[in-house]
């Protein structure tokens, strides 16, 4: 160190008498702990009962207690409409694709019931499978409860199995 830096340098004394006298440590962390004799102007219950808009999990929490749950009857049904949905826009673009305009209602109605012309060897099948008597009108054999319970149902590995080797 140089004598201009030991000239602007100031010593400190630990013992020096015009220091402040600090505050213990133990002293600091009873000033910071808060007092825990707080008095709730509002009693739990009615806390509980309000909303707490701050809390992102909470909102989240509140706003799915509202929706109602679907049933399994429910989700079925809206995964059969989805299924439904999904098939006549495939009939749509189909369409669109072999004739470069979209197709009227009728036309997609038409297109539906060629599908299932096409599919009435398969029906056959399907009624010899679950022991059905075939029968030559086709809307009797799809209005058959045994039939629309194989079609619609879960899907029976064994009975796919037995048609796809016919």
């Amino acid at each position: 160190m140089s004598s201009e830096d030991s000239e602007n340098s100031i010593e400190f004394s630990p013992h020096d008498q015009e220091d402040e006298e600090l505050p213990l440590v133990e002293e600091m962390k009873d000033e910071a702990e808060p007092s825990l004799d707080l008095e709730l102007e509002t009693p739990l219950e009615q806390l509980e009962g309000q909303e707490a808009t701050d809390d992102p999990v909470r909102m989240y929490l509140h706003e799915i207690g509202r929706v109602q749950l679907l049933t399994a009857a429910d989700e079925k049904v809206l995964a059969k409409r989805m299924e439904q949905g999904r098939r006549i826009n495939e009939i749509r673009q189909a369409w669109l694709q072999k004739y470069g305009k979209p197709p009227l209602a009728i036309e997609i109605i038409l297109a539906m019931l060629k599908d299932l012309g096409q599919n009435a060897g398969l029906i056959r099948l399907l009624q010899k499978q679950i022991n059905l008597t075939p029968t030559d009108s086709f809307l009797g054999a799809i209005f058959d409860a045994k039939l629309r319970e194989c079609i619609d149902g879960e899907i029976n590995q064994y009975l796919v199995q037995a048609i796809a080797s016919q």
